[in-house]
């Protein structure tokens, strides 16, 4: 069915975030004023920007303050934040991000933690791929 309208405003049944959706958040975050938005607006991107991540899986994972990310073997891509409610407990809203480097990524933000796991659009028989577990190893806030 394309397009599902989204639920009147006031429901208690969740946005549906469609793959639309989640383009135009990678384009934002990609787009000259886009991060600057997301960093003077959002608490998560102002607290993880300039942050450093070391992985279970031996490599590390540099969240930039331009936007810029770097992971595994030094390549680079975008990171910015991913707010949909659609993903339930995986990535909640307000503690998720985006990581675009070897793939895109949902990056789930608990404290000093980050659960990175495959790009994934919950269903009802969908769950998260995790790729890596990471601790921060310095910078952010």
């Amino acid at each position: 069915a394309w397009p599902r309208r989204q639920p009147a405003s006031g429901s208690s049944e969740p946005p549906l975030q469609s793959v639309y959706g989640r383009r135009r958040l990678d384009w934002f975050g990609r787009h000259a004023n886009g991060f600057a938005t997301e960093l003077r607006t959002m608490p998560l991107i102002k607290r993880l920007v300039g942050s450093e991540w070391a992985c279970e899986d031996g490599s590390s994972l540099q969240l930039g303050g331009n936007g810029d990310a770097r992971w595994r073997s030094g390549r680079s891509g975008r990171w910015g934040s991913m707010n949909n409610p659609d993903l339930g407990g995986a990535c909640p809203v307000g503690a998720c991000i985006y990581v675009d480097v070897s793939g895109s990524h949902n990056v789930a933000v608990n404290g000093s933690s980050l659960t990175v796991m495959r790009l994934f659009y919950r269903t009802a028989s969908a769950t998260p791929e995790v790729v890596a577990r990471c601790h921060r190893s310095g910078g952010g806030a």
